[in-house]
């Protein structure tokens, strides 16, 4: 790490770090876990600090991330993004899958790496008023001055390594939706170093869609294709949704447990989970539950935050497909009767896992 960058931020995390401790909650195993659970360790948690959390003369050094996005700028996005966020924590039943309640109730430091609008920030540090929360974003649509006194907001490109944050200084890492930016080579860098920033004990928390639809048409199926292809000429990796567990396996992480929501496009009626069985594909043994005859609030909702999704993508993807702008429009505002006839879904990805409380040195004879 820079010198100016130690200087810079050390303000920052000194009261933090001389915190006292508080014990994690520990998790049960279950059939998804990648590697046999650790003891329960204890990890660092802060009090609400009596000092400005950043200096606000300081600013983190960052290049144009966003180039690499294939989403449209602007607010439908910011809007877009707010509503999904709804949407997973309706079907995830929460804010946050990793066992960290009882240190978010007695304070703890997190960070929300790829914050966007803010959404889950804001609402996480007005549940949890102890706890320290901050996100970070390469562009600042984030809020600036209504927001609560626990939350606070910054510019970083997660893509510059070393990030100008000190090795074990928070509790959990929290990130969403970020592989429209990464490239693939880039994820086991900044998960690698996420352990570096995390405290001994501490959680990191991965969310991701799939980019694949499943139970997809014909025509549902051909921009499938052609976005995977396009995402792969990127150097981007259409699959890192459904890696994710490997990912932080490889990266050093334990207690690696992965799970995933399904998502059906606008067809469906209430029902009480809305996770459905993959396999095999397309099978009507769908782990759903039936309660109503009319379609639910919620797969509406779905259905219109992906056709948002798809907008976004426009300049980019009707590129590649070789269409105009008026014959995309054309095209994406007729899938929706195809989804409700091939009954089409997607997939959404959580991984939690925790850094170890030891580094163990392995010595080969």
């Amino acid at each position: 790490m820079k010198p100016e960058i130690i200087d810079a931020i050390a303000p920052v995390y000194e009261p933090l770090i001389a915190a006292p401790t508080a014990r994690l909650d520990t998790p049960t195993t279950n059939s998804h876990s990648e590697s046999q659970p650790s003891p329960s360790v204890n990890t660092c948690a802060s009090p609400k600090p009596k000092k400005p959390l950043f200096n606000t003369k300081y600013k983190l050094q960052h290049t144009d991330l966003h180039r690499n996005s294939v989403l449209t700028h602007g607010t439908n996005e910011q809007d877009r993004m707010v509503a999904q966020h709804y949407l997973l924590r309706t079907a995830f039943r929460g804010e946050f899958l990793a066992p960290i309640q009882s240190a978010l109730k007695k304070g703890c430091i997190v960070l929300d790496m790829g914050c966007g609008p803010g959404t889950w920030t804001m609402e996480m540090s007005t549940a949890f008023p102890r706890s320290t929360f901050i996100g970070f974003d390469l562009e600042n649509v984030y809020p600036h001055d209504i927001k609560p006194k626990n939350c606070h907001f910054r510019t970083c490109d997660l893509t510059i390594l070393p990030l100008p944050l000190p090795d074990n200084s928070v509790d959990f890492i929290f990130q969403r939706d970020m592989n429209w930016y990464l490239k693939a080579h880039m994820w086991l860098p900044l998960l690698k170093e996420y352990l570096r920033i995390l405290k001994p004990g501490g959680w990191i928390e991965l969310v991701e869609p799939d980019l694949q639809t499943q139970c997809s048409g014909t025509m549902e199926l051909l921009m499938n294709d052609k976005l995977i292809r396009a995402f792969s000429l990127r150097q981007q990796d259409p699959s890192s949704a459904r890696r994710l567990a490997s990912l932080l396996a490889i990266s050093g992480f334990r207690r690696v447990e992965s799970d995933f929501q399904s998502f059906p496009l606008g067809w469906g009626w209430l029902h009480q989970s809305h996770r459905i069985n993959d396999s095999p594909p397309c099978s009507s043994d769908h782990d759903i539950t039936v309660v109503g005859t009319h379609r639910s609030e919620f797969v509406r909702a779905v259905a219109s935050q992906y056709m948002f999704l798809l907008k976004s993508l426009k300049p980019w993807l009707s590129r590649f497909m070789s269409m105009t702008d008026e014959k995309y429009d054309a095209y994406i505002e007729a899938l929706p009767a195809e989804w409700a006839q091939m009954q089409t879904y997607t997939n959404w990805h959580c991984a939690t896992a925790q850094k170890p409380c030891q580094t163990y040195l392995y010595h080969t004879p």
